[in-house]
């Protein structure tokens, strides 16, 4: 039988561990035609005949693998004990040095605050400057201001500050919930209303937040959608608002219900039409279909003259024609030349 030993560990002679691996063979059954060599094998093992028998399963190898002896098992012994002094030895060591040098290395991972350049940073340590933070790439960094771009062999930008977010909106701001006409609000109260919230800017009472002098739009808070219409259909603005104006399921819109609105859309609303002349309005005729006597002075009459004034003049312009005529006729017969 030949037995390898281990270089490293000599003391167990039958391990080649940690030079290379042992070979285990699968332990097997015996079988009917072994009967006759296991016998034999014990025969000689019972003499005293160790050798007789080692040489029996040299000829016969498969019995090894059927045979549990001494050797087997010290062999199996031997493969555990170097195992465990190869672990004691170098693993634990090993593992208790990388852990030693990883700590050392981990303590290094710490922030050193602003940067000073008579300072000297070690790899991993962080600094900050003008806002940005760096990571040292190497030790004995000293004397080296951080660029944190490419060629900087130095150091690592890790972080950086941003631009400025806020608007000057949000500190300060007082939620004042939905919003009630009747309540004084001030600069920055924040309130809601139609579902979206509103931030007054100057001081207010009974100005709605649709008063763009008084309120500014500030965030959708809730928002709106169709289904919040107190309408019957729903399936869109127009329909909706044909609705209101085109039938009687309609509710109000701006306090006027649906035959106000009915009106409208044929005919000209009576706050338009006027008696007086009005910039931007429609004037009146009055009972008589006739413009009224602001624009003219009098509806039956002219400067103050009504149509008798006007027969009068028209007669008399004629009787003065006529007069004329006879005294031309009369001057050319008596052969007067003019």
């Amino acid at each position: 039988m030949v037995i390898n030993i281990s270089n490293t560990y000599p003391q167990y002679s039958l391990t080649n561990f940690p030079d290379s691996l042992d070979n285990f063979p699968n332990l097997q059954d015996i079988s009917a035609s072994d009967v006759s060599l296991m016998q034999q094998y014990k025969t000689y093992i019972n003499a005293g005949n160790i050798s007789a028998a080692n040489s029996l399963l040299v000829s016969n190898p498969s019995l090894n693998s059927k045979i549990l002896n001494s050797t087997n098992i010290n062999k199996l012994l031997n493969a555990v004990n170097a195992i465990e002094l190869f672990f004691s030895q170098n693993v634990q060591g090993f593992i208790s040095e990388k852990q030693t040098e990883f700590n050392a290395k981990l303590s290094q991972f710490s922030n050193k605050g602003a940067y000073n350049s008579a300072v000297t940073y070690l790899t991993w340590n962080t600094v900050t400057l003008s806002g940005r933070t760096y990571l040292s790439k190497q030790d004995n960094n000293l004397n080296h201001t951080p660029v944190g771009n490419i060629s900087d062999s130095w150091w690592y930008l890790i972080a950086e500050k941003g631009d400025k977010g806020d608007t000057g909106y949000g500190v300060g701001l007082q939620f004042r919930n939905q919003f009630v006409i009747s309540t004084q609000y001030h600069v920055d109260d924040l309130i809601v209303y139609n579902g979206n919230l509103y931030r007054c800017k100057v001081d207010s009472l009974n100005h709605y937040p649709t008063d763009e002098n008084y309120w500014e739009f500030f965030l959708s808070a809730y928002g709106e959608n169709l289904n919040n219409l107190q309408t019957t259909d729903k399936s869109g603005l127009i329909p909706a608002i044909n609705e209101i104006i085109n039938t009687s399921n309609a509710t109000t819109l701006d306090g006027h219900d649906s035959t106000y609105f009915a009106v409208a859309s044929t005919s000209v609303q009576t706050s338009d039409v006027v008696t007086s002349a009005t910039a931007n309005k429609l004037l009146k005729l009055d009972t008589n279909s006739k413009l009224p006597a602001s624009i003219t002075g009098d509806a039956n009459s002219i400067n103050g003259n009504n149509s008798t004034y006007f027969d009068t003049q028209i007669s008399n312009l004629n009787n003065s024609i006529n007069t004329y005529k006879i005294n031309f006729k009369r001057k050319n017969i008596m052969g007067v030349k003019y």
